[in-house]
């Protein structure tokens, strides 16, 4: 017999719900699961997701964040709502001719970026290098061969060679900064440290201004705030993060997990225990759910773990 050569899994908000009501006897018997039952059992998935946010490593959630510098800037407010940093990958480029103070329109040595293969496309927002030291940022209305026109117009002249960067939406909140690299304009890139935000509280001078030496985050409630010390001297280097950023919730029923297949069965059984309270679930049920649930959390946090070599060295003289 053949095998399916399909690996992957889709499963919805509705399955979810469903099958951990069911768990719990809500929904049985050709029973018609009401929507207040649902809804209150969407609530119940979104508070543990808040849990599951605290605890343990989601290697799916650890990614890459490019954040934008402007001269002088001691802090960076990362979210929908703040600077300009982003996690997808950004494009970056430079300009084939010099343009004139209130220019709409730039043209580009490339609309690929080389390293990592993304492309400029309507929509996105763009950073252009002004010959005042400044980045100019708009949003891309058009693209026409290699003619980029942009929503407002610069306020200084651009010169040719001028770098360009540009990238599709800013970064959600992180829940942590896990690491940090400083990243030139060449591409190289070297580390820096990621402080606690005391750190930076205790330096007599905060607008040092030249290169970034280390990075503390303050998550806040909304938005976070990302402090750089020494603060930048360049609008055309970056900093690198590595991110872990927040688990998506569900709010349609036909929303897909934020989460590989792998933790579909878990997130089910956690639900169903979050509910046991809501519902008289016979003593039998509610000790077999809230066994199943927690061995099927702690597979998963055993197994949501990264794996790296260990080395052993003895010390000189042995």
């Amino acid at each position: 017999m053949a095998t399916s050569n399909i690996s992957t899994l889709t499963v919805t908000t509705k399955t979810i719900l469903e099958t951990a009501l069911r768990k719990i006897g809500v929904g049985l018997e050709g029973e018609v699961i009401q929507a207040a039952d649902m809804e209150q059992a969407k609530l119940a998935l979104n508070l543990f997701l808040g849990d599951l946010m605290t605890s343990a490593v989601k290697m799916h959630l650890i990614t890459e964040a490019t954040v934008f510098l402007t001269k002088g800037k001691q802090y960076y407010t990362l979210g929908p709502n703040g600077d300009h940093a982003s996690l997808e990958a950004n494009h970056s480029t430079t300009t084939t001719q010099a343009e004139v103070l209130g220019t709409t329109t730039v043209i580009l040595t490339s609309l690929l970026d080389s390293v990592n293969g993304r492309s400029i496309a309507v929509g996105d927002a763009i950073g252009i290098e002004q010959t005042d030291t400044t980045m100019h940022w708009s949003l891309v209305t058009l693209i026409a061969g290699s003619t980029i026109t942009f929503a407002a117009g610069t306020t200084a002249a651009v010169a040719s060679g001028a770098v360009v960067f540009s990238y599709e939406a800013k970064m959600p909140k992180p829940m942590k900064i896990l690491n940090a690299n400083y990243l030139y304009t060449t591409g190289s890139e070297i580390p820096i440290s990621v402080h606690a935000r005391q750190e930076i509280f205790h330096q007599a001078n905060k607008e040092t201004g030249s290169q970034a030496v280390y990075v503390a985050f303050d998550p806040k409630v909304d938005d976070g705030k990302l402090w750089v010390w020494a603060t930048s001297g360049s609008v055309i280097e970056r900093i690198k993060l590595l991110v872990r950023i927040p688990i998506e919730i569900f709010n349609t029923a036909d929303n897909t997990p934020h989460f590989p297949r792998e933790w579909f069965n878990t997130l089910i059984w956690c639900t169903a225990r979050e509910l046991l309270t809501e519902y008289g679930t016979d003593e039998k049920t509610a000790d077999r759910v809230e066994r199943m649930a927690e061995r099927k959390l702690m597979d998963m946090e055993d197994f949501d773990v990264e794996y790296a070599p260990t080395q052993f060295q003895p010390e000189e003289g042995y």
